[in-house]
């Protein structure tokens, strides 16, 4: 299976704009993204797709590969969709996958990326993967944090920034959807070509167009940790994490 790896990152986010390039030790974040998704054994070709000249530099200066792309693109999908369009023209490679890691997961490991492309090789009708981990309910009101329910056939049934299920008497843990997600090609260039819809405008998911249109969105459970950087002070939460796990000074 050759699976192309994209890591879309853009500087004008309206939570925390610039958070690409912000420290989170040593390396600046999307470098710590780069350098984690690097380590699979199952990837080799790897590119950050910004819209960003200071981005594609940045990642120029510590020996990455970038591609650049439109700033029109509100979705990391439609994004990475214009990178494989513009690196097939460049590289004449046919790949079977695309493997999109959002340049604010700094916790992206190899395990989950492993778990993540498992389903391709299990079934050939799958389109595109969602890790998911189990959360308690002060990360799951959290609105940057995107919730999701599921049947029971670990397909999802619909993602949102807001509290779901709405009430959980029972203290059953949450899930929240982890941005590490891999799509079939061909049903990537099919994603692109579906007009955005209207839950997706709403809640500003990806994963919404899919489903709205018709198709599944097949979820697998990981227990690895991860803490996406949505605002300033999640780069603390991650340093924190790190320090405590790998003995890392600040």
């Amino acid at each position: 299976m050759k699976v192309l790896t994209l890591i879309p990152a853009r500087l004008s986010s309206l939570r925390f704009p610039g958070k690409p390039l912000k420290k989170i030790f040593e390396n600046s974040m999307i470098m710590e993204v780069y350098n984690n998704v690097q380590k699979s054994d199952l990837l080799k070709d790897i590119y950050v797709a910004t819209c960003d000249k200071k981005i594609f530099n940045h990642v120029k200066y510590f020996n990455g590969k970038a591609i650049m792309t439109s700033k029109a693109h509100q979705r990391a999908s439609d994004r990475c969709a214009e990178a494989l369009f513009k690196i097939k023209k460049q590289t004449k490679v046919k790949y079977d996958v695309v493997l999109m890691v959002q340049g604010d997961e700094p916790l992206v490991n190899k395990k989950m990326i492993k778990q993540s492309l498992q389903p391709f090789k299990k079934n050939k009708n799958i389109n595109v993967v969602n890790l998911i981990g189990k959360i308690e309910e002060k990360e799951a009101i959290n609105e940057d944090c995107i919730k999701v329910v599921k049947d029971n056939f670990n397909n999802a049934i619909y993602f949102s920034r807001r509290l779901i299920p709405f009430k959980n008497k029972k203290k059953k843990k949450y899930f929240k959807q982890i941005c590490i997600i891999p799509f079939k090609t061909d049903f990537l260039k099919k994603y692109i070509k579906m007009k955005p819809t209207y839950l997706e405008q709403k809640e500003s998911i990806d994963m919404l167009r899919i489903l709205e249109n018709g198709y599944n969105v097949k979820l697998v459970e990981t227990k690895e940790v991860s803490i996406p950087v949505d605002r300033k002070e999640d780069i603390a939460k991650v340093r924190k994490y790190l320090k405590n796990r790998f003995k890392r000074n600040i």
